[in-house]
């Protein structure tokens, strides 16, 4: 899990979800999901794939499920004060 992380640290890329999942018929063996605050099309990405492989952390080839952007949003409250929050829309 460390080398994992460390990969997306070093890039300043934050980690928002890692989701485990077993692995049928592989006793103690999990697959994961991890969901990053970063598009695919950002540079930082560049070579991250690559680097899990060069690693030895993946045994089984990387799934790519999806990209969206996000945004945030400045809104104003009815006391005049402002509050943020981020919307995504599916790409």
């Amino acid at each position: 899990m460390h080398k994992t992380l460390k990969l997306f640290a070093d890039r300043n890329i934050n980690v928002a979800l890692i989701h485990p999942s077993p692995i049928r018929g592989k006793e103690w063996e999990y697959t994961f999901v991890i969901e990053v605050e970063c598009h695919i099309s950002d540079e930082r990405m560049n070579g991250l794939w690559d680097e899990f492989c060069m690693l030895g952390i993946s045994l089984q080839p990387l799934r790519f499920l999806g990209s969206y952007e996000t945004k945030t949003l400045k809104r104003r409250q009815a006391d005049g004060n402002y509050f943020y929050c981020g919307t995504s829309r599916n790409r």
